[in-house]
């Protein structure tokens, strides 16, 4: 079976789509034949990003296509090694069906209290419904600078249990366009940029790998321009 790797919020803006799109293209570089679920039929930014890397002629090419239901991707799903799941921006019945049904659950977040704390919600839900917290983990993502309101967004998930990775995606400008020409940020041709998406890279899939039991696969820093 293949696994499973979702992303999720509870509101729209922090980075999801993000995570996702880099998620998809490090584990294809491993080595890895990799689907990109867009779950977000009114969006499409997944499919929308898919297709700026595909007129490119980007590499590694990846493969996206927009689901309304589960089971539509239960048809396909085996042909791959791993499906990376962009939910839509709203911690609904279906984002909580495809949570319960996925290996790995990433939830972004920025540092700030007004995306903490609803976070904090989706995380309790997602333990009434049975995930496991080994399966969980919060992911800082389009943050600011302050080192004080990172160190009380990790305080604040560290007393409930919560699993945050150390790696953090900051915002930044030129991030943004990259995305908008299909890339990621591991694609920057700024070292600066790079490094710090590569970390976040690295991060995800130490995470997704100790989550499922795997041997983490060594991620090829080639790309085309």
């Amino acid at each position: 079976m293949p696994r499973r790797i979702l992303f999720a919020s509870q509101k729209g803006g922090v980075g999801k789509s993000t995570l996702a799109r880099s998620a998809a293209v490090s584990l294809a570089l491993s080595g890895r034949k990799v689907l990109l679920a867009d779950f977000d039929v009114e969006q499409r930014t997944s499919v929308r990003w898919q297709a700026q890397r595909q007129a490119r002629a980007l590499r590694p090419a990846i493969e996206a296509a927009a689901f309304s239901k589960k089971k539509k991707l239960a048809r396909v799903e085996l042909e791959y090694d791993d499906i990376v799941i962009d939910t839509h921006g709203q911690h609904d019945e279906l984002s909580l069906d495809l949570a319960v049904s996925s290996n790995v659950v990433f939830l972004p977040s920025s540092f700030s209290l007004d995306d903490v704390l609803p976070t904090l919600d989706m995380v309790e839900s997602l333990r009434d419904a049975g995930v496991p917290a080994s399966r969980v983990a919060i992911v800082f993502c389009r943050t600011g600078a302050s080192k004080k309101q990172e160190q009380q967004a990790r305080s604040i998930l560290n007393m409930n249990g919560i699993v945050a990775l150390n790696a953090v995606l900051p915002q930044k400008d030129g991030f943004i366009s990259l995305y908008a020409t299909g890339r990621t940020g591991r694609e920057a041709s700024q070292r600066t940029l790079r490094s710090v998406a590569e970390a976040m890279d690295e991060a995800l899939l130490a995470f997704v790998n100790a989550a499922s039991g795997d041997v983490a696969p060594k991620i090829s820093s080639r790309f085309e321009n």
